[in-house]
């Protein structure tokens, strides 16, 4: 029986088995799926995932185009068990730094994506001024994200009018927990922190069960 994301923890490696699980199911691909169609991606492009975990995203990636992604998780467990589950030949992986959740990593990325890990960067504005300083003029920067809609009453209804399985469950119940450890923001606190940080074009579109996820989009300023 995989361990559940629901409890608080303070040992994430025991979640590894639970988070690869759960990124096997048609539920967590159709997320990963969402993220990809809002990125305007060509061959050729370097990209850089944010809290990857075993890096289903940046694999469902790489199988549509010729992408080298740099993975990174803060667990190396996650990393190791991504390389069994999710093995690429244009995947890079290497570990985050656990207090700034950024890559050690000085490359010009073309984009930086991250699926429900932007809730985690407890220094927001210092995170997006490193990606800032990492991207490409004009490169493209994607999160998903909670909107604050999404508390523990939304997730149980999202459970069960979408009837979703056991596993699946976890996850989203799991995304309430995670996610207001450290407060959601307001749309206007988000459009405020990217442009602080550099970045223009700053959208959020609604997504998922109710408009419980946010897309975050935004390029890096062209200078």
């Amino acid at each position: 029986m995989a361990t559940t994301i629901t409890p608080k923890r303070k040992n994430f490696k025991e979640l590894v088995p639970f988070f690869d699980q759960v990124s096997h199911t048609n539920f967590h691909k159709d997320l990963m799926k969402t993220v990809i169609q809002n990125l305007a991606l060509k061959n050729n492009m370097l990209g850089l995932e944010i809290g990857s975990g075993t890096g289903c995203l940046s694999f469902q990636i790489c199988q549509s185009h010729k992408i080298i992604m740099h993975c990174t998780d803060s667990l190396q467990e996650m990393l190791t068990q991504g390389e069994i589950s999710y093995p690429h030949h244009q995947i890079v992986r290497s570990r985050l730094d656990m207090d700034t959740m950024m890559p050690p990593v000085r490359e010009n990325f073309d984009f930086a994506v991250g699926s429900l890990v932007f809730h985690l960067f407890g220094n927001k504005q210092k995170s997006l001024k490193f990606l800032h300083s990492i991207l490409r003029p004009s490169a493209q920067i994607l999160f998903l994200t909670q909107s604050q809609l999404l508390n523990r009453e939304m997730a149980e209804k999202w459970v069960q009018t979408m009837q979703l399985s056991d596993i699946e469950k976890e996850l989203v119940l799991g995304m309430t927990n995670s996610g207001l450890q450290n407060g959601l923001l307001s749309n206007s606190e988000i459009s405020s922190l990217f442009e602080n940080s550099g970045f223009t074009q700053i959208k959020i579109t609604p997504v998922g069960f109710e408009n419980s996820l946010i897309l975050i989009h935004a390029l890096r300023s062209p200078a």
